[in-house]
Formats: structure tokens, C-alpha cells, sequence
């Protein structure tokens, strides 16, 4: 994507179909990291297999789309205007592009607005999956939510910030900055969609690995109800006290492979369907 960015309109069009995608190829791969992270005694894969059935997988898949195919979207669109923005500010520029910097501050800043716009999504999406919650609905649980008030609406928006935030910095900043070094590697220059599935795959699995344990607290905030998960302080110490480090790196396998593949798929899909309108 270069720094004077594609159409809102092809923007937000691409990022639908990108997000629709990476969604339900994915959707396993997060009920299996929310059945992992929300448990004092994580269980194996093959147990929850066992006991919720293969189908379960796809357990959350309507408040999944909802909240990611327009969170993609908007996503996307963001950052297609704010990059030229910021591109325009000296002190973001470095050679006529907008610098690592720039990219980890327009990718930190659009995640975070969009994950804040979307958050009572997140939090049903987190409640479906974890199976101690149900809802008829998706419109009940939303009015569920709603009845709990700013509490349960924003639940554990200030950990996916904290994840949210670095995640998408260092995604951003390494992405761009991979995918320009690929360009000028001579055994690839010639094609982009292996350039960009290499620096999308890369790019997301560092910066999974180092913002996972905010997952596994945000997780915990959402899902469970007792009054050690009320905040993230109390949520990490209780993490702390009962697993130790091992506790704050819950489900990351799961996580990893569910970052590489749907940063994957929806940055190629998007970088593809964009160069074909170009």
C-alpha cells in the first residue's frame, strides 16, 4: 500500500471481502485459544474436541463477522487516510516515505479507535466462545450487554488496548519495512503476492509473540466473573499466583497460528484486489 493510499471506497470494499475471509477459515482457532485462556488448568485441544464436538469450533462465528469483517473494513480505511496524513509530517518522514515510526503510530492509533468502536462485540464474541454464557442472539446478547451498562459494554477495552496498541505498531512498522527489503531482494521483486505473504506472515508472528500476554488478561477480564478479574491489575496477579509466567503464555500456539494466517490472508487479499484497481 503506498503512502498516497487507495480510495476510501476500495478501501472498505477490500477490507470487507479480506475480513470475510480470514474469518471463517480462522474461527476455530480462536474458540480453541478462548477455551485455553480462560480456564485456571488449561485443557488440551483434543479435550475440547472431545467434549464440545468438532462443529463447536465454529462456535462464535456470528458475533466473530460481525466484529471483524467491519473491523477489517474499517480498519483498512483508516489507515489508507491517516498514512498519507501522517506521511506529510517532517518529523514522520525518512527518505520520502513515511518512516517505521510513522507506520507503528497510524497502525497503534487505528486498532485502538477501531477495537474501541467495536469493543461489545469483542466481549460477546469472547462470552460465546468461552461457553459460559448463552445467548439466543445475537441482538439478546447485545441487549444483555447493555443492561450491564458502560461496565459490560467496555469490558476489558483497556487490556485490548494495551495488547491492541503494540500489536499493531510493531506489526505495521515491520510489515512495510519487510515488504519494502523483500521488493529490492532480486530473487523476489518480481513477485509481489510472495513478498507480502512473507512480511505479513513474519511481521505478525513478532509482534504475537510479545503482545499475547495482554490476550490472556483480556480474555479473563471478559469471560469470567469472579472478583480477581475485575481489573487487569488483579487479573495478571491472579494469573501470576496460580500458573506463573507459563500462565501468561496460554493458548499461544493457537494465537500464533491464528495471527500468522489472518494477517496473511487479509493483507494479501487486500494488497492484491488494490493492485488489481491500480
Amino acid at each position: 500500500m503506498s503512502d498516497k493510499g487507495p480510495k476510501v471506497s476500495r478501501s472498505l470494499a477490500t477490507g470487507l471481502v479480506s475480513g470475510l475471509a480470514s474469518t471463517l477459515a480462522l474461527q476455530p482457532f480462536d474458540f480453541l485459544k478462548t477455551q485455553m485462556q480462560q480456564a485456571e488448568a488449561p485443557p488440551s485441544i483434543r479435550a475440547v474436541v472431545s467434549r464440545y464436538g468438532i462443529w463447536s469450533l465454529w462456535r462464535g462465528t456470528v458475533p466473530t463477522l460481525w466484529r471483524n469483517v467491519p473491523g477489517i473494513a474499517l480498519y483498512f480505511t483508516a489507515l489508507a487516510r491517516l498514512r498519507p496524513a501522517l506521511a506529510q509530517v517532517p518529523a514522520l518522514q525518512n527518505g520520502g516515505r513515511l518512516s517505521s515510526f510513522g507506520d507503528a503510530l497510524a497502525g497503534a492509533t487505528t486498532r485502538v479507535g477501531v477495537g474501541f468502536v467495536l469493543n461489545p462485540l469483542a466481549v460477546l464474541k469472547a462470552r460465546v466462545e468461552s461457553q459460559r454464557h448463552a445467548y439466543p442472539s445475537l441482538l439478546q446478547g447485545l441487549q444483555s450487554l447493555a443492561r450491564e451498562g458502560r461496565q459490560g459494554v467496555f469490558r476489558g477495552a483497556g487490556v485490548s488496548a494495551l495488547r491492541d496498541a503494540p500489536y499493531a505498531g510493531v506489526y505495521m512498522a515491520s510489515y512495510q519495512r519487510l515488504k519494502l527489503l523483500g521488493r529490492q531482494t532480486r530473487l523476489l521483486a518480481d513477485s509481489h503476492t510472495a513478498v507480502n505473504t512473507l512480511a505479513a506472515a513474519t511481521a505478525a508472528a513478532f509482534a504475537g509473540i510479545v503482545t499475547h500476554p495482554f490476550d490472556v488478561v483480556k480474555t479473563r477480564i471478559q469471560v469470567r466473573n469472579e472478583v480477581h478479574y475485575r481489573t487487569i491489575r488483579s487479573t495478571a496477579m491472579h494469573i501470576w499466583e496460580t500458573r506463573g509466567i507459563r500462565g501468561f503464555y496460554d493458548g499461544l500456539s493457537l494465537r500464533f497460528g491464528r495471527k500468522m494466517a489472518g494477517s496473511t490472508i487479509a493483507w494479501v487479499v487486500y494488497e492484491a484486489i488494490i493492485e488489481r484497481w491500480h
